[in-house]
């Protein structure tokens, strides 16, 4: 897996359409509402500016 491959957790959001800007995707991050799950690892993504890649799973708190 190349770092192509990476994206910041904040603009995956925003392209995604979760948010209407990233601003809104960074305050939700910043607030601790995303959990990243990957190689059977669960963590708080608490930084806009943290990587995701193929294959993670994120569960959003609502």
């Amino acid at each position: 897996m190349t770092t192509e491959d990476a994206c910041r957790i904040d603009v995956w959001l925003w392209r995604a359409r979760f948010f209407k800007t990233r601003a809104l995707a960074q305050r939700f991050v910043e607030e601790g509402r995303v959990r990243l799950t990957r190689t059977g690892q669960e963590t708080r993504l608490d930084k806009p500016s943290r990587s995701i890649r193929p294959n993670d799973i994120l569960v959003f708190a609502i």
